[in-house]
């Protein structure tokens, strides 16, 4: 799987319409394991999502006031000054609303990468807001610089992004003795939930409700899921839909456009794409290629 495709913020609630963010700077797949972006934001609002990379962020101007309101908790308010670290676990549901425009460095990072800087059993990260942390301060710079740069030097970045990962785990992490696969949901949840999401593939599942069925709260509910089933529950539900797919395209002589619709996707454009990423080939090759078999 491409880093590309685990950056994404998966949206739990709609978000309100607000002015796009400018990129300045991007690193984009240059790097292995981790993605570095330069932006600048206008005051705006976040509906309730995560992320599916870590992200530490550096504020460089403004003083935006933050509030962050995580899944089932209530709003906390952190006044932001330039030179002041966030910390976003993977996984962690929120809300988010800022004040005004701001600039940052945000470093998003692989949660396999940081799991590899963790020598002493997994480790979870704590959400921190308005840290004064002048090495992570120093380390972002430099991996700005390193971007701008444009230049052969991804092992060099690469060791900036160790040090990232290091710090992570020394200074933001908790280690919870439960929180291994051990941590995952028991085995009478788990069935429960996957033979509704089975039962279901053709409807709309949106988190919120499957962690509703379990009685979790949505960030419990992620974080144990991935921890069963090796993937996040958005993820999984993803491939269970592009297995049905290849099933009917295999077995029957249904449209695209019904298979589309019978595997859960809102329509044949979706499912096209969400298909090539999956299995390499579009939905028609997919089919015509079994029938040459």
């Amino acid at each position: 799987m491409s880093l590309e495709s685990i950056l994404a913020r998966v949206p739990l609630a709609a978000s309100p319409d607000a002015e796009p963010t400018l990129c300045l700077l991007s690193s984009g797949a240059r790097w292995r394991v981790f993605r570095l972006e330069h932006a600048r934001t206008a005051a705006g609002e976040l509906g309730e999502g995560y992320l599916t990379a870590h992200m530490v962020a550096l504020l460089l101007s403004g003083s935006p006031t933050l509030q962050v309101k995580p899944a089932g908790g209530g709003w906390t308010t952190h006044r932001l000054e330039p030179g002041s670290v966030q910390v976003v676990p993977a996984w962690f549901a929120y809300s988010a609303r800022w004040s005004g425009p701001a600039e940052w460095i945000a470093l998003l990072v692989e949660p396999a990468f940081l799991r590899g800087a963790a020598r002493h059993g997994p480790v979870e990260l704590r959400a921190r807001f308005g840290v004064d942390d002048p090495l992570l301060r120093q380390l972002l710079l430099a991996l700005r610089e390193e971007a701008r740069d444009g230049g052969d030097g991804a092992a060099y970045a690469e060791q900036l992004g160790g040090a990232v990962a290091a710090r992570l785990v020394r200074d933001y992490g908790v280690r919870e003795p439960g929180l291994s696969r051990r941590g995952g949901l028991p085995a009478d949840k788990l069935r429960s939930v996957v033979r509704y999401i089975q039962d279901h593939l053709d409807g709309n599942l949106p988190l919120p409700g499957l962690a509703g069925l379990l009685q979790m709260n949505v960030h419990s509910f992620v974080r144990s899921f991935r921890r069963s089933m090796g993937l996040p529950p958005h993820q999984y539900v993803l491939r269970q839909r592009i297995a049905r797919a290849k099933a009917l395209l295999e077995e029957t002589p249904l449209s695209l456009a019904e298979v589309a619709l019978r595997s859960g996707f809102a329509n044949q454009s979706n499912f096209t794409t969400a298909f090539r990423r999956i299995a390499r080939l579009t939905p028609g090759a997919y089919r015509h290629a079994g029938r040459r078999q």
